[in-house]
């Protein structure tokens, strides 16, 4: 049976036409007319951008100008013409609702060449990379908010520390002027008892204490506006810390919507080593931003009567975002703890630190427990100075643990 070659060319997998050289559509693949939303007796025998013009509402489209252009250079040079990527929108049918729909594609026009050498056709290849382009649009937007990320933990770094050491020397420089005011009065004090008791230099004296204690006051004047510096700096720590806090738990929403990209992805899609590298860097911004908030909450405590199960809950909702499937987390709360006073922040914040590094050394597949009870102290083993009723938070795994030897 001799070969039916259109038909062949027609049910062939690729996305095809066949242009002549004046560019009007000779044939076109199956699926060329399916990848395109066209029939083919409703572009065969028209011209290439009659059929196909460029988006109208779209004001930057170069997709015709572009192609028009490698079409001459085909029939210029005589030689294949391969294109960069283009953004070209097909025209939906007004059954599927009109309008045009966003496409890119990979282009490459071939020459055809008459027994003469001059071109007879060009066939035109196309390959639909819309999901491609999608995934990598995707992948640099995570890109942009991982580096924003990684920018904003080292300003507030370099910022948080700079007020931390102002702090440190306005605090000092106060220690050592109350220090001199308290040796001053006290010699102040001890001179007006011998002053009072030589009658003949008593008016010499009292000129002599006035002028002291006007040179007192004015030091007091500036230690009390040393003070008041010092108590805005506290204030700029304590906010540097509510904005470290704020910052992490942003943080954690990035870090669990990473991960449940990657788990969306296919095992080898070479998009989960992408956002594997920007989970990584949210995690770095994440540790970092903890130091930056455990070292602003030494400098400041807040206690107050809290309920401890609700730290608790707070540390296990962020763990179920950023831990992800592989490790299962179990928390148990005891009822009866009652009330107690700590600083809320510093609790969660050591909590928080004692879960990642159990998670670090945990293999996929393990276990990790919060657990919070009520424990009656043996007042032979003196716990934190005081026997009787604690309350106790217990934080335990299942992964390779520590030698005893080197604890």
């Amino acid at each position: 049976m001799t070969p039916d070659f259109r038909l062949l060319f027609e049910c062939a997998p690729g996305q095809f036409l066949v242009l002549s050289a004046d560019f009007t559509i000779v044939a076109a693949s199956d699926a060329y007319l399916r990848a395109t939303m066209v029939q083919r007796e409703a572009i065969v025998g028209r011209g290439l951008f009659d059929v196909f013009p460029d988006n109208p509402d779209d004001a930057d489209a170069t997709g015709v100008g572009n192609l028009r252009a490698s079409l001459q250079r085909v029939l210029q040079h005589r030689v294949p013409d391969a294109m960069a990527v283009q953004k070209y929108d097909i025209r939906r049918p007004e059954s599927a609702g009109g309008g045009f729909e966003v496409r890119y594609w990979s282009p490459l026009n071939v020459p055809v060449l008459d027994p003469e050498g001059g071109v007879g056709f060009i066939i035109h290849r196309v390959e639909d990379v819309t999901d491609l382009m999608r995934l990598k649009f995707e992948g640099l937007e995570q890109d942009k908010l991982a580096q924003a990320l990684r920018t904003r933990a080292g300003q507030m770094e370099g910022e948080i520390y700079r007020r931390a050491q102002q702090l440190q020397q306005a605090n000092q420089q106060l220690r050592l002027t109350q220090e001199a005011l308290r040796r001053s009065n006290a010699q102040l004090e001890r001179r007006v008892e011998e002053r009072t008791t030589e009658s003949s230099l008593a008016t010499e004296a009292l000129k002599l204490e006035a002028r002291e204690r006007q040179r007192t006051e004015l030091t007091l004047s500036r230690t009390e506006e040393q003070l008041r510096q010092a108590q805005k700096m506290e204030a700029v720590g304590r906010l540097a810390g509510g904005v470290a806090h704020d910052f992490n738990n942003l943080l954690s929403v990035v870090l669990g919507y990473s991960a449940t990209l990657i788990s969306d992805l296919r095992p080898g899609d070479p998009m989960r080593d992408d956002l594997r590298e920007i989970e990584l860097a949210g995690e770095r911004a994440a540790a970092l931003t903890r130091q930056l908030l455990a070292f602003s909450r030494q400098q400041v405590l807040e206690p107050r009567i809290v309920d401890l199960n609700s730290v608790v809950i707070t540390i296990d909702k962020m763990l179920r975002r950023v831990i992800g499937e592989d490790i299962e987390v179990v928390t148990r709360l005891s009822g009866d703890l009652g009330a107690v006073k700590v600083d809320p922040g510093q609790m969660e914040q050591v909590l928080m630190n004692l879960v990642v590094n159990a998670r670090d050394a945990m293999p996929d597949g393990g276990q990790l427990v919060l657990e919070t009870s009520n424990v009656d102290v043996d007042p032979s083993s003196q716990v934190g100075g005081q026997a009787g009723p604690h309350v106790m938070i217990a934080v335990t795994d299942t992964g390779i643990g520590m030698d005893r030897a080197t604890q």
